[in-house]
């Protein structure tokens, strides 16, 4: 059976995982440090059991008024980390960008 994760080392792998945490997504980071890969997880301030395997813990705040969590929190660290990402690779990222608007 081929592996169903197959990522090579120093990879890095953003995972998300905010409270009733999902055990394949402990199992997927499970694998993924097995592999070497960096995973920055992405969580909440109880901090998902994939923690242990994580290079980078970013939890966010996600308790809001109500009996939902609010997913502004995660949201605006995700469009952070992109920008910080874009900012740093423009050089590469420009070409694909202007080659995506083009298709």
């Amino acid at each position: 059976m081929p592996a169903l994760l197959d990522l090579a080392p120093g990879a890095v792998l953003p995972v998300f995982d905010i409270r009733r945490y999902e055990n394949a997504v402990l199992q997927v980071a499970e694998v993924a440090r097995e592999q070497e890969a960096q995973i920055v997880l992405v969580t909440d301030r109880w901090v998902s059991p994939a923690a242990a395997h994580a290079a980078h813990v970013l939890p966010c705040h996600v308790e809001a008024p109500s009996a939902w969590d609010s997913n502004a929190g995660p949201m605006l660290l995700v469009e952070a980390l992109l920008a910080t990402a874009q900012g740093l690779t423009w050089g590469v990222t420009e070409a694909r960008m202007k080659r995506l608007e083009y298709l």
